[in-house]
């Protein structure tokens, strides 16, 4: 299952915040298929959105405006 490969990928790369976003009755059906790991591990938000639509730094800057990212640093000249 996606949400359950999520997790485990989070796990072996060490991340610290996982965010599920996905339209809400999809988001539904997520939630319904995977176990949730230890609080102690990282986190998991889950954003009920549909961002498909957007290119991948619209959907940062849209993460960060609600608070999900931190906002988007200018690579260095």
């Amino acid at each position: 299952h996606v949400a359950d490969k999520s997790v485990s990928l989070a796990k072996q790369e060490g991340v610290g915040h996982l965010i599920f976003a996905a339209e809400s009755h999809m988001l539904g059906l997520l939630r319904s298929e995977f176990t949730l790991p230890n609080a102690s591990e990282f986190a998991v938000t889950d954003f009920a959105k549909d961002l498909t639509n957007l290119k991948p730094l619209e959907i940062h800057g849209h993460l960060a405006t609600k608070g999900l990212l931190p906002e988007r640093q200018a690579p260095a000249a």
